[in-house]
């Protein structure tokens, strides 16, 4: 009984204890650059002239390059408070992988086994898809809500996959885009 209690106690300690947590990332105005870009043409025949802003960053997470970015022009809070918005936001994916990845392929996997399968193609299984694919790109909105763009791995012939993540932290939506 007293083997029994002690295996008990090291196997908790070794799954939980030993895990490492995350690094937190931290974020202030000056990791990220403002963007210009003018935008001209015409519509019906109207020349039109827009200038677009937009904050961008790099981050390294999951040992990948990942862009942040947001437009400062659709702001509603200060810039500071927005920023540590961004900073929680992204904390929090990095703790919920796995809860990202299960709705990823949740919504997913079938999609390319049943769909988008080449003809010479295998089915593919849960951990080749989630070996694949990667994030690329995060864009967060005024509202907080926020957008992660995975790269594919050529599972969808270069798509995306986009998930689309509420203000309130919640996965809202998972689909393909470009």
């Amino acid at each position: 009984m007293r083997y029994f209690a002690i295996i008990l106690v090291l196997t908790f300690a070794s799954s939980n204890m030993f895990k490492k947590k995350p690094e937190r990332i931290n974020l202030s105005i000056e990791n990220f650059q403002l963007k210009t870009d003018s935008l001209n043409g015409t519509v019906n025949g109207e020349p039109y002239s827009t200038v677009m802003n937009t904050y961008e960053s790099e981050i390294t997470m999951f040992d990948k390059a990942i862009s942040l970015r947001f437009d400062p022009d659709e702001l509603e809070i200060e810039l500071s408070q927005f920023i540590s918005k961004v900073e929680n936001n992204i904390n929090w994916i990095q703790e919920n992988k796995k809860v990202i990845n299960k709705a990823i392929i949740r919504e997913m996997l079938s999609l390319k086994n049943e769909v988008w399968l080449d003809e010479n193609e295998s089915i593919v299984g849960e951990k080749e898809f989630l070996k694949r694919i990667f994030i690329a790109d995060i864009t967060f909105f005024d509202d907080s809500s926020f957008e992660i763009y995975y790269n594919d791995g050529d599972l969808f012939w270069g798509h995306v996959i986009i998930v689309c993540v509420t203000n309130e932290l919640h996965i809202d939506e998972i689909k393909l885009g470009g």
